[in-house]
């Protein structure tokens, strides 16, 4: 595989690492299918690849697995690979930009074969080309009333091309030498530009101008220290000009006094070269965020000039950025080919999205918000939704944190705590918010939809469990009798019963028809879990003594006690079959065991810390497990080795869910973080769900 330099050097180690790890991890595990060892060390590449932001590398590795082996995994990282929804590879040259016009119609790019090129906005097919430079073309856009285009070039000069006949209205000389950028006001007449020039005596002098949009006169002109200014942009209200340059600072001019000195934003605290590439307000202007070759851009609040936060987590030098419409986010575009999307308030990394083969250009948001187009040196323009990642994020049905997150048995329901001890269900095909009711007086710790669908009991530290009408959010049933509070709480297979753990060392069973309580099961310790088997014929509980134990679901008859672990148990899964049976707890280890003669299968050590949560695919050939080691662990149930693992929080991993078409996995930490690991690449799940995010509505 031509692989090279330190990224090759990094994949070798770590798969040479891995086989190593492979024969040393259950030394009871029979020896190894020389294939299923290459696929094993395939994913492990795969998988760092990703995390060290080389999406290429990890196709490279994934498109050399072998065919035959390739499972979940596989199929999870091959669409995390590449999560744009569309593109367009333009074959004879690298656009230089590209942005989105106002009204969203089309897309305008700026080539480097002199070119301007047209696309429509839903197809990504070329419309037209504006040939008039006569060399490359650094920026281009449409006016605000979408009958212009305004373009630089290194020729020198700006042309003014009316859109309807593709010919030059005016052109004229900047003064400038190479590099340049233009902008264009919100009320579309004036364009700004900026470049540099030489001074005998003094060198490179930064030039920003601007020019009267219908005229074609230059209005003002000013020089701004000694290094290349490459970026410039009118805040959104148009009273403010910024340009970014490579002498490490942003500079602002407040338009209605332009002889002031403007107000510089800078990163000469900083030790690696900090040249800036691109700038961008927020959209309520507040905002000006700067990309720079170090890698690590800056926020500042505009009227203090206050450093908010850097936005760290790229590799490389970072050329492209820009804030979602909605002020809610900030999208970078790096050297290493990733778009990394930003929480604007804070600064944390939200996500990190794939696709792109070398370093991405420029970013620019359709008007309506839901998606944005990136260019690249890679010779492609890439279309991205910007709702990707961003499932049950709605306020309104969120709360700071959450335990109980228990999905439908068909698949299109989720359920969580809400604000203000609320209780929420979320639609999981979008994403958003289907329902949201008052709960139990306090955080729910634990929730579980009926066979049926039609109903949801949920349980916390109180005495009181209760039954709600999904749909309504009316109860159905309030269940008493309960001892101690509760951490766990099940409806039988046939939907007829309730179990309940209790912190009073017993588990309570109720009928759902009349709600009376039928049976409070005595146990030596206090309980933290509760599940009935898939056909309903067993009930396992567990809890602080570490020790399983099943029971008969018709007569509560004790079947077998399992000393399973050493500490407290938080999660038992059944196999789908019900052949299998999981369990997770506070001494690490993951165990497997065979439901029928109570036998431990495996024993899966991987995890660092204890392990609140495991769930079998449905086809059972795989294992989730999700820790407080902050990692999503995948076991292969037939041999009992880990298979992949997943770093994506920043809290314990709580709850981890299988869709019951095995596509999906839903996982949330005990705060606020929700991932949904797809083994659907976006563009087909987007299409599956009806929905267009470039269409201009």
């Amino acid at each position: 595989m031509p692989l090279c330099g330190p990224i090759f050097r990094k994949m070798l180690l770590f798969v040479m690492l891995f086989c190593v790890a492979i024969n040393a991890q259950n030394k009871k595990t029979p020896a190894l299918n020389p294939d299923y060892q290459s696929y094993l060390a395939h994913i492990a590449a795969a998988n760092a690849c990703l995390r060290l932001n080389e999406a290429t590398e990890a196709q490279r590795w994934l498109a050399a697995a072998p065919v035959k082996q390739r499972n979940w995994e596989w199929r999870y990282l091959n669409a995390r690979s590449d999560n744009s929804i569309a593109a367009v590879k333009l074959a004879d040259a690298a656009p230089d930009e590209a942005h989105y016009s106002p009204d969203g119609k089309m897309i305008i790019a700026a080539m480097p074969d002199n070119s301007i090129r047209l696309f429509d906005a839903e197809s990504l097919q070329e419309i037209k080309r504006l040939n008039g430079h006569t060399n490359a073309v650094y920026a281009a856009k449409i006016s605000p009333d979408g009958m212009r285009a305004v373009s630089c070039s290194r020729d020198t000069t700006i042309c003014v091309w009316n859109l309807a006949n593709g010919q030059v209205e005016w052109q004229g000389k900047t003064g400038g030498r190479g590099l340049a950028d233009i902008d264009i006001s919100p009320d579309g007449k004036t364009i700004a530009f900026s470049s540099w020039y030489f001074v005998k005596g003094r060198g490179v002098v930064g030039l920003v101008s601007l020019w009267d949009m219908a005229n074609g006169k230059e209005i003002w002109r000013t020089d701004f220290r000694e290094k290349p200014i490459v970026d410039i942009r009118f805040s959104p209200n148009g009273k403010h000009l910024a340009a970014g340059t490579w002498g490490w600072r942003v500079a602002v001019w407040n338009l209605d006094k332009k002889e002031e000195p403007p107000l510089e934003l800078h990163f000469d605290d900083v030790a690696a070269y900090s040249a800036i590439d691109d700038i961008a307000f927020s959209p309520d202007g507040k905002l000006i965020a700067a990309a720079t070759k170090n890698g690590t851009p800056r926020v500042w609040e505009l009227e203090t000039g206050k450093l908010l936060f850097e936005l760290r987590g790229h590799q490389q030098p970072v050329f492209a950025i820009g804030f979602s419409l909605d002020n809610k986010h900030i999208y970078t575009g790096s050297a290493d080919a990733t778009v990394m999307r930003w929480d604007a308030t804070s600064g944390k990394l939200v996500k990190k999205l794939y696709g792109h083969e070398n370093k991405i250009i420029s970013i620019s948001f359709h008007p309506n918000g839901n998606c944005f187009i990136t260019a690249s040196s890679d010779h492609t323009l890439r279309l991205w939704d910007t709702n990707f990642g961003l499932e049950f994020m709605d306020t309104q049905g969120r709360s700071p944190q959450i335990y109980a997150f228990p999905m439908s048995r068909d698949g299109e329901l989720l359920a969580t705590s809400g604000p203000n001890e609320t209780i929420s269900i979320w639609n999981i095909k979008t994403g958003t918010l289907a329902n949201n009711f008052k709960g139990l007086g306090a955080l729910i710790n634990a929730a579980d939809f009926s066979p049926d669908n039609s109903l949801l009991v949920a349980c916390n530290w109180d005495t009181l469990v209760k039954i709600w009408h999904v749909k309504s959010g009316e109860v159905h049933r309030e269940l008493r009798g309960l001892e101690g509070g509760s951490s766990g709480c099940a409806f039988s297979a046939d939907g007829k019963l309730v179990a309940s753990a209790s912190r009073n060392k017993a588990a309570y069973v109720w009928e759902v028809a009349s709600g009376k309580l039928l049976k409070r099961l005595e146990h030596e310790a206090n309980l933290y879990f509760v599940t009935f088997s898939p056909d309903g014929a067993l009930l396992a509980t567990a809890g602080h003594d570490g020790v399983l134990t099943l029971w008969n679901a018709k007569t509560f008859e004790k079947v077998r006690m399992l000393p399973a672990h050493r500490g407290t148990i938080y999660a038992i899964a059944f196999s789908p079959d019900g052949n299998m049976m999981a369990t997770g707890a506070e001494d690490n280890p993951v165990k497997i065991w065979n439901t029928q003669t109570g036998g431990l299968l495996h024993e899966l050590h991987g995890h660092a810390q204890r392990v609140w949560t495991v769930a079998f695919s449905p086809d059972g050939k795989r294992l989730a497990t999700g820790s407080a080691d902050l990692t999503v662990r995948l076991w292969d149930t037939v041999t009992g080795l880990s298979v992949a693992t997943f770093s994506d929080f920043t809290d314990p991993v709580y709850n981890l869910v299988f869709t019951p078409d095995g596509t999906r996995i839903l996982a949330n930490a005990s705060g606020t973080e929700i991932v949904v690991y797809d083994t659907v690449p976006y563009r087909e799940r987007i299409q599956q769900n009806g929905v267009n995010a470039a269409k201009n509505n």
